[in-house]
């Protein structure tokens, strides 16, 4: 097996997610997203492993207070079906799929890619969460996976895999100078250290209170079968860059102020869940969606109160595959 970037719908081994804390962004809603964070959890260990991210011991007490009484609930497992486990990390903002470490595929075995994180090109204040991925692996969640560090500035949202050596990106994003002044070099070390063989790559779509520059997962991702979901508007470009080789399966964006997209799911071992914000255009996309992930069990989650910090369930959460495995000696028990 060469060295690779893999799918995400190939089996995950579980999800790293970071729990917005009362004293963050999400302070004016933060009961409301707790709320939408307990929903989560819950349906993501109904198939595979949590690993939670606190600040400290207290943030820790306070967000399992949300989860115990969710299973109290009537109609609720008094259980999760897979365990459910914290660490105490320092971090600022909770988009994980964009501080986490990349996982890469290689012949000797699993290994992690930490990339630099500089707030969406200078947006935000971004040491601690610069810092996440490397503080995650040195706490030893990884056990013995190597990990590489690069001085090159991406963000997970903004590379979506085949897992066979295709890319699909946006120029607006990960080539933007904001991040990295010459862009000719970074396409040639993300080939190198990804083993990307072909780079399909979208101009971009501005999208309302996107304030990544238009990341490649509020616009198209990939499907199995050599399938694209995207969101309307974009079949031309798409065309123009896939020819006759993909099918495209288009989803609606709704006529919020908010980034509220419908590729921003999450694939899990045969499950995908998929954001709702409340509108219409969630009947429809759930149709289209399942167009393109025959045989999978769709779960609609309420993503309403991420979009308030413009994100949603696939910036919220990042899946390490198989082999990876979640080492639980550093970790608190829920």
């Amino acid at each position: 097996m060469e060295r690779r970037l893999p799918a995400e719908w190939e089996r995950q081994s579980f999800v790293l997610l970071a729990w917005p804390h009362p004293e963050g962004d999400f302070a004016p809603w933060i009961e409301e997203v707790s709320e939408c964070y307990t929903d989560l959890v819950l349906a993501i260990a109904e198939s595979l492993p949590v690993l939670i991210a606190c600040r400290d011991l207290e943030h820790w007490e306070w967000l399992k207070r949300f989860l115990k009484r969710a299973l109290r609930s009537p109609g609720r497992r008094r259980v999760f079906r897979e365990p459910v486990f914290g660490i105490e990390l320092p971090f600022r903002d909770s988009w994980v799929r964009d501080t986490a470490p990349i996982p890469l595929l290689t012949p000797q075995g699993p290994h992690l890619i930490k990339f630099r994180f500089n707030g969406w090109g200078g947006r935000y204040p971004s040491g601690e969460d610069d810092r996440f991925g490397v503080e995650l692996w040195r706490r030893g969640v990884f056990g013995p996976v190597p990990l590489s560090r690069t001085g090159w500035v991406v963000e997970g949202g903004s590379l979506e895999s085949d897992g066979e050596g295709r890319l699909l990106t946006t120029e607006s994003a990960l080539l933007n100078p904001n991040r990295n002044r010459n862009p000719l070099r970074l396409r040639k070390a993300l080939s190198e250290l990804l083993r990307i063989e072909r780079w399909f790559l979208l101009k971009g779509r501005e999208i309302p209170g996107d304030d990544t520059d238009g990341h490649i997962d509020l616009l198209a991702r990939f499907a199995p079968g050599k399938t694209v979901v995207h969101l309307e508007g974009l079949e031309g470009e798409l065309r123009k860059r896939f020819g006759r080789g993909h099918r495209l399966i288009a989803v609606p964006l709704p006529d919020l102020p908010l980034p509220a997209s419908y590729c921003n799911f999450l694939l899990l071992n045969g499950t995908l869940l998929l954001p709702q914000y409340g509108v219409p255009e969630d009947k429809i996309a759930r149709a289209q969606i399942g167009k393109a992930f025959p045989g999978w069990r769709v779960v609609p989650l309420d993503a309403t109160p991420l979009i308030r910090q413009y994100g949603s369930l696939h910036c919220a959460t990042f899946a390490y595959p198989e082999p990876f495995r979640l080492h639980v000696e550093p970790c608190l028990k829920l």
